[in-house]
């Protein structure tokens, strides 16, 4: 027969057991896509385009895409979670940088145009060099 404190401990390890299991199954939950962002992409201070800017999540891989005007205008579609982001460009030929705009910019790992968007409005110059 058990006595009243190992019963006790028995039960705890049951209720920890079951609860383990049980949050096993769960989802984790969707971000908040609550940052808008709209911008503009630069070459020495001077607007370029068209191409693709891409937005890649430090937590949650690529997120969005964007197509750039002529004037270096963008503005991706609907709303994104805010957090930490490289921005990188795409196109208009896919492996190739147009002249002048070093390769960097065209991959998600050689980017430096980070940036951290919050919650609302994000207003984003891409200045390339």
């Amino acid at each position: 027969m058990m006595s009243h404190l190992n019963h006790r401990v028995f039960l705890t390890l049951v209720m920890f057991v079951t609860l383990s299991i049980s949050s096993c199954n769960q989802q984790p939950a969707a971000p908040s896509r609550d940052a808008k962002v709209n911008g503009t992409v630069t070459l020495n201070g001077k607007p370029v385009g068209p191409f693709t800017v891409n937005l890649m999540s430090f937590m949650h891989g690529n997120i969005a895409s964007a197509q750039v005007s002529k004037e270096g205008a963008f503005q991706v579609d609907g709303e994104v979670p805010a957090g930490e982001y490289s921005f990188y460009l795409t196109g208009p030929e896919q492996g190739r940088a147009p002249s002048g705009i070093a390769q960097k910019y065209f991959s998600d790992t050689s980017t430096d145009q980070r940036f951290h968007l919050q919650a609302g409005e994000n207003v984003i110059t891409m200045n390339l060099k």
